[in-house]
């Protein structure tokens, strides 16, 4: 079965704190992960459908899933970065191989280039000369950026504070591939 998938953008206009684990609230993810975008998905078409319409959609989940979809990776203007695939190479004469290995992302165009040819010489831009005229900056220097905002909890019995600090990360926008499968909910997944 072949695959036809619609890349879905997102602007957001707020950070976020995308967690993995309990009690790690210094570090966030630099994607939001497919299970974390369907909860939000199921969140919203609850409040805009009702309980019953969830419900219902949830239920051909089991056996025949009306959409599927991916998770949102980073995006700035119209250039939009995947994960670096598993088991390619990536070899520069302009990079450090310590800042080599610290590549998560990078744009479509080199994602395709890795995918059929399993390497790529990268230079200090992060796009192909095609898709440097999709960015209205010259040069992309960050496709997110982060940081740690300072908390305070303060404990119920003894009314002693103590601070602890929260990772947040801000994107210039985000996408996400989705495949619809049933076309009854196109415009209500719209």
């Amino acid at each position: 079965m072949k695959m036809k998938y619609t890349i879905c953008k997102i602007k957001p206009k707020a950070p976020f704190h995308v967690g993995t684990k309990e009690g790690g609230l210094e570090e966030t993810l630099h994607y939001i992960p497919s299970d974390t975008l369907f909860s939000a998905f199921c969140n919203v078409y609850r409040i805009v459908y009702g309980k019953e319409k969830l419900e219902e959609i949830l239920e051909e989940f089991k056996n025949n899933p009306p959409f599927l979809i991916s998770s949102a990776f980073p995006a700035v203007d119209d250039v939009i970065f995947f994960p670096l695939p598993k088991k390619t190479n990536l070899y520069s004469k302009d990079l450090e191989p310590k800042k080599l290995r610290k590549i998560e992302f990078v744009s479509e165009e080199i994602f395709k280039i890795l995918l059929t040819e399993g390497e790529i010489n990268v230079e200090k831009e992060w796009l192909t000369e095609d898709e440097k005229g999709l960015v209205k900056e010259k040069e992309i220097k960050k496709i997110w950026w982060e940081r740690e905002i300072p908390r305070v909890t303060i404990d119920r019995i003894t009314n002693s504070s103590e601070i602890y600090y929260q990772g947040e990360v801000r994107f210039d926008g985000l996408h996400f591939l989705i495949d619809l499968r049933n076309e009854k909910y196109e415009k209500e997944i719209e």
